[in-house]
């Protein structure tokens, strides 16, 4: 779950176990949209509940936001013609994209927004500092091991260039 500060007021998390970046999908001809500064004035997809929904509906300088229930209707969406871009996490578009074979979606030209910076951890029910503790003794045995290399690595080295 990435980390927030509301959330920490209902939850409380484990050691981080993974840092991720948004990133802006555009439409495979888009050439408009490179960065995060070039949203201004746009329509932007997003996913509901999703941070960069939190981020980009507090912009005052967006021109809208089309809230979708997953990265597959906003893949699909966007890919359809609507809105002129899609932010959300890196790994998640770009596992998206594959997956789902969208052949006229891509990352647009900056590789990371930097700014939407996503912390993940595991979220335990408030107070209960006995799971929390266990999680947490888990996490450090399989990093020491390595074991959480080769695992991240396995599932996203494709995508992520910082794992390669």
């Amino acid at each position: 779950m990435a980390v927030t500060e509301l959330r920490r007021k209902k939850v409380d998390f484990t050691d981080l176990h993974m840092v991720a970046y948004d990133a802006i999908f555009v439409r495979d001809r888009e050439t408009g949209i490179r960065s995060d500064k070039d949203l201004v004035g746009k329509t932007i997809i997003v996913i509901a509940g999703d941070i960069a929904h939190d981020v980009l509906k507090a912009r005052s300088d967006i021109k809208g936001v089309i809230t979708t229930h997953s990265v597959y209707e906003a893949m699909g969406r966007l890919s359809s013609g609507e809105g002129d871009a899609f932010v959300c996490s890196q790994i998640v578009g770009l596992m998206a994209i594959e997956a789902a074979g969208y052949v006229h979606v891509r990352m647009a030209e900056s590789p990371i927004m930097s700014s939407y910076k996503r912390e993940f951890a595991f979220a335990v029910r408030k107070g209960d500092t006995e799971l929390l503790g266990l999680l947490n003794e888990g996490l450090k045995a399989v990093q020491a091991s390595g074991e959480y290399n080769r695992i991240y690595n396995k599932w996203f080295s494709s995508m992520d260039p910082r794992a390669r």
